[in-house]
């Protein structure tokens, strides 16, 4: 999901730009190009940290339930050795 704040500071810039090509302003386009260009890095770097923070807390449940889960297994490593045959 894309957090509120970070999409309202893309609206604006974007309108600019709309309102540019509208006017068919060359120098305004490439400026609002620029504010773009910006807003959506901001925009992505918030939503990497957003799935960089869902993931932490996923790993960090899945690393408790791992945990708990071999806690629970009981397996015993054993060598079976015949001792009746002599080599």
């Amino acid at each position: 999901k894309v957090p509120a704040d970070a999409k309202a500071n893309v609206d604006g810039p974007l309108a600019e730009l709309k309102k540019a090509i509208e006017d068919n302003d060359l120098p305004a386009m490439r400026t609002a190009t620029d504010k773009v260009a910006q807003a959506s890095q901001a925009l992505g770097a918030a939503m990497y940290a957003s799935a960089q923070e869902q993931q932490a807390g996923a790993g960090a449940a899945g690393a408790a339930d791992e945990a708990a889960q071999t806690a629970e297994d009981d397996v015993i490593d054993a060598e079976i050795v015949d001792e009746g045959e002599s080599k």
